[in-house]
């Protein structure tokens, strides 16, 4: 088990506590943790008693006697970082109260090396002096927090040492040495420096690399066997109020009736197109009651058929009438973009207010009727109207047909007459 006293992501990243508490933490950690340990080793003492002596360390153990010893979990590439995991095992470690051990793993080459964070190893009264020397100088404390160890540490149990640092060229055969500062002074005399790791080809593995060559695929889309198509057209008709004549010269009629006369007068007089169908359905403001508006807006739907037919060369067979009685859905796009007071209380009635004649009512009422007006002025006229839908085929194109529609109606083509 290993106790440590100070990680430096808990104390000062991510916490960022202030001197003094961190120094008070540190002081009851490292009590407690010595107390703690005390009563471990004791126990582990007595279960021990049995077992055999005389244990030979494992392959991938690098330790000497009465020292720390390195166990090699792996150092590998993984995508664009450099992983180093090891084992600090100080269970073996005689270090008197007052000394310290400063351990730095280290990255090199035959070209270059860079450092690790360090693991700060101190005995019980050198912890003491260390806390002190944080407490009484502020230069040492900034100093410390500068140069942030990976942990301060009791020399009792095992520690986890994982980084993760980017990974450079010149790594690819890097080997992991440890400096061990015996002392904890900085006296280069007393460093000691060991190979944890060796080269790449045999403790580093590399990721494998995945070359991308990009190929060129044609996918033959699939044959259209009946090219179906359909045309809609709005005409948003004049109607004096509560009729269902079309006057041709009443209001803006005249051009509306023009859109659809000419995309139907296009869709008929096309040799290579089948009319399969011609649909007129028609639409009614809400003002009023419900039954009078679907009446309302049926009858305009058979004036426009009966317009039509009589203007087109498109058999009467083909057309067909349907109701599409109040328009809410057009009104609710219609209010999405215009600027009216009251309109989220008009939105409210018209999402919870299912009885149509009473929510065309409750509208009425909103904002003393203000809103109202206004939407019968402005909104209204645009929801009286008769949409045309015409339904038809499409004959298959020889190459040289298709190019030349591919210019003039793209539209007709199938996906495959197209590539």
């Amino acid at each position: 088990m290993i106790v440590i006293i100070m990680r430096v992501e808990s104390f000062l990243i991510k916490r960022r506590m202030d001197k003094i508490k961190y120094i008070v933490v540190l002081i009851f950690s490292f009590s407690l943790c010595f107390s703690v340990d005390a009563q471990r080793q004791r126990y582990d003492a007595g279960n021990n008693r049995n077992q055999t002596a005389g244990q030979q360390n494992s392959q991938r153990t690098v330790s000497q006697q009465n020292r720390v010893q390195y166990h090699r979990n792996s150092m590998k590439q993984t995508g664009d970082s450099l992983i180093i995991d090891m084992d600090i095992d100080m269970s073996k470690m005689d270090l008197k109260a007052n000394h310290a051990q400063i351990i730095t793993p280290v990255i090199g080459s035959m070209t270059e090396e860079i450092e690790l964070p360090r693991v700060m190893i101190q005995g019980t009264a050198r912890n003491k002096a260390f806390v002190r020397e944080l407490e009484l100088s502020d230069q040492a404390y900034e100093e410390f927090e500068n140069n942030l160890p990976y942990a301060v540490v009791k020399p009792k149990g095992k520690l986890n040492y994982r980084m993760s640092i980017p990974f450079e060229p010149w790594m690819s055969d890097a080997f992991l040495d440890v400096e061990e500062d015996l002392c904890g002074c900085g006296d280069q005399s007393k460093v000691a420096r060991s190979r944890v790791f060796e080269s790449l080809t045999k403790d580093i593995v590399a990721d494998p690399v995945y070359q991308v060559r990009p190929k060129l695929t044609y996918i033959q889309p699939e044959v259209e066997l009946v090219k179906k198509r359909q045309e809609i057209g709005n005409a948003y008709l004049d109607f004096p109020r509560g009729k269902n004549e079309i006057l041709p010269d009443f209001g803006n009629n005249r051009s509306e009736l023009a859109k659809i006369d000419k995309m139907i007068r296009t869709i008929a007089t096309n040799k290579d197109i089948t009319v399969q169908g011609v649909s007129m359905v028609g639409y009614a403001s809400p003002e009023s009651s419900l039954k009078f508006n679907t009446d309302l807006s049926r009858a305009r739907s058979e004036s426009m058929m009966r317009y039509f037919m009589s203007n087109s060369t498109i058999s009467a067979s083909l057309f067909e009438t349907r109701t599409g009685g109040e328009d809410w859905e057009g009104l609710r796009r219609l209010l999405e973009d215009y600027p009216l007071s009251n309109k989220n209380e008009i939105f409210r009635l018209i999402n919870t207010v299912y009885d149509l004649d009473e929510r065309e009512k409750a509208i009425s009422k909103v904002g003393g009727g203000r809103p109202y007006k206004i939407m019968y002025e402005e909104l209204y006229p645009k929801l009286r109207r008769v949409v045309c839908e015409i339904n038809y085929t499409v004959k298959d194109f020889s190459l040289e047909e298709a190019r030349e529609n591919m210019a003039l109606a793209p539209q007709l083509l199938s996906l495959n007459e197209m590539y």
